[in-house]
């Protein structure tokens, strides 16, 4: 087990790298100048050429990539080109409400979406299964922000349970902090409830049709024994790869509903950023959802070895 998990994680290294590196060229080679930026509309072509040499932007490619690269493993993503802020700080500001947004939808999706998939699958052809792929259709198909303006209109303008927009940090007290992101969270885990669901009733069939289940069954043991031991521990693998990917793309995928919400994480960040071309801020961004993606999956495959032995070895 111990050689498997080295290997994976010496895989991660050269992706890293080609990441790293497509995020630096995607900016270099994008319309605009930084340095006409920050001169202003008034300057000189001799201020923006100062400004350019002094940020290195004069210097050839490999080399403001090599110094670029060597900033961030000393965890240095430059300065925002407009409130000269570091980087590092901004995310790190920012990177709490986003976190508690996918805890609160993922706490949601998963202890909905996996039983409605294996009743689902356990069920098959009733109208229960019906409404579960129903269900799951629905959730893919509709927008986010179709689900979000529906909650809010129902849950907040007409009921007035929970706020519209806003977000309040947790030293204001545990129900005014989730009081303000329950609603978002719902709004977010529809689509991951649909996603959870349908991979485990896809699963599940698959897994209830082995012989090993029938031989189960012909033990004379419980239903509920069968499916939630037998067949749901086997299929296993693809559920807890829907549900890693899942959490990635909650963290990485938050832009709509921060941005409906008015939630200050990484997705608005994000957004301001691109509307403003602050460079050095797109990037880092770009960078930590690539990383926060690629130690997910990392994680997923480590935790197929203590699902399934045969992967051990």
């Amino acid at each position: 087990m111990l050689r498997y998990i080295i290997k994976r994680i010496v895989a991660v290294i050269p992706v890293v790298s080609v990441v790293a590196l497509f995020v630096f060229s995607l900016l270099y080679f994008s319309p605009g100048d930084p340095a006409a930026m920050l001169a202003g509309d008034n300057a000189s072509a001799e201020d923006i050429d100062r400004i350019r040499e002094s940020i290195g932007l004069n210097q050839e490619f490999f080399v403001q990539f090599g110094h670029w690269a060597l900033n961030v493993l000393q965890g240095d993503f430059g300065r925002s080109l407009f409130s000269n802020t570091p980087v590092s700080a901004l995310i790190l500001e920012r990177m709490g409400p986003t976190l508690a947004l996918a805890w609160v939808t993922m706490a949601i999706a998963i202890p909905i979406g996996i039983p409605l998939g294996v009743v689902a699958a356990w069920r098959y052809g009733t109208w229960i299964d019906r409404l579960v792929s129903f269900m799951a259709v629905a959730g893919f198909s509709v927008p986010v922000f179709v689900f979000a303006y529906c909650l809010i209109y129902l849950l907040s303008i007409h009921l007035a349970w929970f706020p519209v927009q806003g977000y309040v940090e947790p030293s204001a007290g545990l129900w005014p902090f989730l009081r303000h992101l329950i609603l978002p969270g719902v709004t977010l885990s529809l689509l991951y409830v649909a996603m959870i669901a349908r991979m485990t009733r896809t699963t599940m069939l698959e897994t209830l049709k082995q012989d090993y289940i029938r031989t189960a069954r012909s033990k004379g043991l419980r239903e509920s024994r069968v499916v939630m031991k037998h067949a749901l521990r086997n299929a296993s693998v693809p559920i807890v790869t829907t549900v890693g990917l899942g959490v990635a793309l909650v963290i990485t995928g938050v832009v709509v509903t921060e941005s409906v919400f008015a939630i200050p994480g990484l997705g608005r960040l994000t957004v301001d950023a691109i509307l403003r071309r602050d460079y050095p801020v797109i990037q880092g961004m770009i960078l930590v959802f690539s990383l926060t993606y690629m130690l997910i999956n990392l994680l997923i495959d480590i935790s197929y070895t203590f699902l399934d032995p045969r992967i051990r070895y």
